[in-house]
């Protein structure tokens, strides 16, 4: 056991603290267990269904390889997932709990690796163990990491957190060995830890590529006063430089080329200029945080249209400017300040810069966080360390205690209201009365609680407020063919919405999707006023909803063929995959052509899913068991139609 530093505190005693900590962190997030799923729970876990039904090895391959968030797949998230399939769909508090339990391993992954950190650095002993408590310990409790623990989507955010702190540890091992001249024993930590950090952490999350930028950003701080040897430059350049700028080169890239941004309401240009604003509002939620400026939506945040649109963008601007000038002059004068300004900006590269992701997103801070918290005790440390009495003293500590306690209580009531989803979607409508999806979720919270004609008046109300938008009209057209008290809306009206809307292209998809399976599944009994293919005919026509136009031609196939319009229908399909060619859909055009007798358009669909390029390697393997079978289906057919 380590000797007991000069205030007598121990690793032991630190890390009985730390699970003293972990335990409230735990009892403070333990009221969200009764939560919901939200959001891309749906698009990202509804295959779980599969492997529910059927756990065999190719269907945990199968949903493994088929993620859609990005073109990686995020396979070591999905595999997580996978592994509480049973809890698909009826128990979100398992994955709830799962999330939470990641949250505390990051904790103690985080403790770790800044107690390796602060040794390396010779920090003083009394604060070799206190500040990376202190700042572990903020890290857990901070409210503006509920979003990361509480939407059971983002683990892939919290697990990427854990091989980068995995990572970072292991890097520290090397960077210690270095200085030991063990250099053969530091390349390979070091190696490890990229490998760990950026290699495994990317197939978790794509932010755990940012970890060169990391590393560097530690270095060049915190670390800037350690001897770096020539082994240790020459690994350096292949294994941070390089990767770092390829990095930064496709978010350049990203935004010059303007790729993604098809159906964004924002350019590139507007979205840079929009971040700034948004990492100091960041700040300003993890530094001085409250109940109410805690969520999950912010579709409402206004887009910066210019240097005086609004009128803080460039104040932001120049805010952003000066502070990083700062933290770079001050790297070796103030290392703990620039550690906090550069890591803090190097986790916001890829997810608040050019790339065409949504504007504002609160668990974007899970990883960047660290250096705040790690600041903020640094801070409280060089205080205590000047006091100049037993008085300041304990005014520094019940300051601290209060403080933190007002973290805990955030997040208790954050927790305690996430746990109750109807509570929360009411809430949240009532917070953003300019968030359309707000709108959306309470309705949506309010169908699941079966609770129709709410749901319905909340639907007409939000209808009138967006009358551009046929999401609010498509989710009245659910309830209304299924109780003849809930009047239809106007047909006409919900065509011209779907044929003009703006954008919400996947809100629509998504709520078409709702009212065509319930005709499908023959649960609406009191009928559609219009046929279903004049909505998904309309949907197509429209220039903003082309980010969908695959999901659009699949239900307008699904509409075509709940009436009676086989042939139409069949031309949908076959124009859908055309637009993305995936196995899932060419192994259903395989069967809908023998069942329709058309042996020679199932002999196309077989070619293209053994050559089409188009088609990933993942999506091909997870099924190269069904195409034999396909084969023989197709051949058996064949043979029977040659001997009639």
């Amino acid at each position: 056991m380590t000797s007991p530093d000069k205030t007598g505190i121990s690793i032991r005693t630190a890390s009985l603290l730390l699970g003293l900590a972990l335990a409230v962190c735990f009892l403070l997030y333990r009221p969200g267990l009764s939560g919901t799923f939200q959001l891309d729970d749906y698009p990202n876990l509804s295959t779980l269904e599969a492997i529910k039904d059927n756990p065999t090895l190719d269907q945990f391959a199968q949903f493994l390889l088929k993620g859609i968030s990005s073109p990686l797949g995020r396979p070591a998230s999905l595999l997580s997932f996978a592994l509480q399939a049973g809890d698909w769909p009826g128990n979100p508090g398992g994955f709830i709990a799962g999330n939470i339990l990641l949250h505390l391993i990051n904790g103690a992954l985080l403790f770790w690796w800044l107690v390796r950190l602060a040794r390396l650095r010779g920090d003083p002993e009394p604060e070799r163990l206190y500040v990376p408590l202190a700042a572990t310990v903020l890290w857990l409790i901070a409210p503006i990491q509920a979003s990361a623990v509480l939407y059971v989507v983002q683990r892939m955010t919290e697990l990427a957190a854990s091989f980068v702190f995995l990572g970072m540890g292991l890097y520290l091992i090397g960077r210690e060995a270095l200085v030991r001249n063990s250099t053969r024993a530091g390349l390979a930590w070091m190696s490890a830890g990229m490998f760990v950090g950026a290699g495994l952490g990317t197939l978790a999350k794509e932010n755990a590529a940012q970890m060169p930028l990391m590393v560097l950003a530690l270095e060049f701080t915190l670390l800037a006063r350690l001897p770096r040897p020539r082994a240790w430059r020459l690994w350096a350049a292949p294994f941070l430089a390089a990767p770092a700028l390829a990095l930064l080169a496709y978010v350049a890239w990203t935004g010059i080329s303007a790729t993604g941004y098809w159906g964004r309401d924002f350019t590139p240009a507007e979205r840079l200029l929009t971040e700034p604003r948004a990492l100091f509002m960041y700040l300003h939620k993890m530094l001085a945080p409250w109940p109410s400026a805690i969520r999950l939506l912010y579709d409402d945040f206004p887009v910066s249209r210019g240097l005086l649109s609004p009128w803080t963008t460039t104040s932001a601007l120049l805010g952003l400017a000066a502070i990083a000038a700062a933290a770079w002059k001050l790297r070796t004068a103030a290392p703990v300040f620039a550690f906090a300004v550069c890591w803090f900006l190097a986790c916001h590269v890829l997810e608040s810069s050019a790339l065409p992701l949504e504007l504002v997103f609160e668990h974007r801070n899970y990883q960047a966080s660290v250096s705040v918290w790690f600041a903020l005790a640094s801070g409280l440390a060089l205080l205590l360390r000047h006091a100049s009495s037993r008085v300041a003293h304990r005014a520094f500590a019940a300051l601290a205690a209060a403080y933190l306690t007002l973290h805990a209580a955030v997040t208790w009531q954050v927790a305690t209201l996430w746990g109750r989803p109807l509570e929360l979607a009411g809430w949240t409508a009532a917070q953003l009365p300019d968030s359309a999806r707000a709108q959306q979720g309470l309705i949506t919270a309010l169908i699941r609680q079966r609770l129709p004609f709410d749901a319905a008046i909340a639907a007409e109300t939000a209808a009138t407020r967006w009358p551009d938008n046929p999401s609010f009209p498509l989710l009245t057209m659910t309830l209304s063919c299924q109780l003849r008290e809930i009047p239809f809306p106007a047909p006409a009206g919900l065509v011209h919405a779907m044929r003009t809307t703006p954008g919400n292209a996947n809100a629509v998809a998504d709520f078409a999707d709702a009212l065509i399976s319930l005709v499908e599944q023959e649960h609406c009994p009191v009928g559609l006023p219009a046929p279903l293919s004049e909505l998904t005919a309309a949907a197509l026509s429209n220039p903003a909803l082309q980010t969908q136009r695959q999901n659009l031609l699949l239900l307008h196939s699904r509409a075509l063929e709940v009436e009676g319009r086989t042939a139409e229908a069949r031309t949908a399909f076959a124009q859908a995959i055309d637009v993305k060619p995936q196995m899932i859909l060419l192994i259903q055009g395989i069967l809908d052509a023998v069942t329709d007798d058309d042996l020679a358009l199932a002999r196309r669909y077989l070619e293209r899913a053994r050559t089409d390029p188009r088609i990933r390697w993942q999506d091909r393997w997870s099924h190269r068991n069904d195409l034999p079978l396909l084969e023989e289906l197709v051949r058996s057919r064949e043979g029977s139609a040659s001997s009639q």
